[in-house]
């Protein structure tokens, strides 16, 4: 049977500077979602979505044109 070796942790202080840095990068985070999600739940982005209700999507040619030139012809 395989004889198991011992493995041994060597900890610096490099992974504490690591580990400051994300956690400033997550409280950041935290406090961009939270003013997203302020914004999103104030009354002036409720107006904004019914404005966009109201307008419809944006389409820049609903005419069915190819492109080409192209005549009526009436019969």
């Amino acid at each position: 049977m395989a004889q198991k070796e011992k493995i041994n942790f060597v900890r610096t202080s490099d992974f504490e500077n690591v580990e400051d840095e994300l956690l400033a990068a997550m409280e950041s985070l935290d406090d961009t979602n939270a003013r997203i999600d302020s914004l999103l739940n104030s009354p002036e982005s409720d107006v904004l979505e019914s404005q966009a209700r109201a307008h419809g999507p944006n389409t820049s040619d609903d005419s069915g044109a190819t492109g080409e030139d192209s005549e009526e012809v009436s019969a």
